[in-house]
Formats: structure tokens, sequence, C-alpha cells
């Protein structure tokens, strides 16, 4: 049974060569942003149930995001894995992978979305589900 209706994770894009942080912090399950409001600035601080930092793998986003979602999903709960950010910030990268990713078979950079399928059908296949599927 999952744990809570919503939960908000956040992913931290990894800094290319021609990005910068604009004083970005990681802490914890916490990001710290810098303001430009007309008050003087200053930090704001977002809570987050989890905040994956620019080192995390696609394996590392799949198992602490959307894994209990798709061992849920074979109990009999719905789920929804949403991305969302601004364009540029990495949104198609984590749910589908790099392009190249899409023709490798067993590419270690692939998405969540293909990370799910295949977690579906292991699932089933280790819990015996196999001839009790319905549509």
């Amino acid at each position: 049974m999952p744990k809570s209706f919503v939960e908000v994770h956040a992913r931290v894009r990894p800094l290319g060569p021609d990005t910068t942080s604009y004083g970005l912090k990681e802490q914890g399950s916490s990001l710290q942003v810098p303001s430009r409001a007309a008050n003087g600035g200053g930090n704001v601080k977002f809570e987050f149930k989890n905040v994956l930092g620019r080192e995390a793998t696609q394996q590392q986003c799949f198992t602490t995001t959307t894994l209990p979602l798709v061992e849920s999903l074979l109990d009999g709960f719905n789920g929804t894995v949403l991305a969302y950010g601004q364009t540029g910030a990495g949104k198609s990268h984590t749910m589908f992978g790099p392009n190249e990713a899409a023709t490798t078979y067993g590419a270690a950079d692939r998405g969540l979305c293909a990370r799910a399928i295949g977690a579906v059908f292991q699932l089933i296949s280790r819990r015996g589900l196999r001839d009790r599927a319905t549509v």
C-alpha cells in the first residue's frame, strides 16, 4: 500500500560546461534557491520528499521515485509519474534517457519509462502473477 497519495521529489540537473548553478544548494531533502525579490533577496528553501543531486544516476532516480509506484501498481493502486520544470531542465532525459539509449538494449542511461515497463514484467514474473493477468 502506498505511503502517501502525493510525493514530490526534486532532481537537480547536472551542470554542463556552459552552465552555472545560480547559487542553488542541495541540502538533504531541501533546495535553497537565491531569491531575486525586491526586498533584498536572500534564500528561499523548498522541501521535498527527496532531492536527487547532480550526481544521481538514472537508476538511483528510478529506484527512489518510480519503483515503489510500480510495486503498488501490481497491488491494485493507480499511480502517475509527472516530470515538471523549465525548458532544458532535463525532464525528457529523466523520463526517456538520451536518444541513443532507446536503441541500445540495457543502456545504463535509459529513462524512467523504459525502466518502469521492465520492472512491471520482472515483478509479474517474481510474484507468479503471469497466469492471473486479466484485461
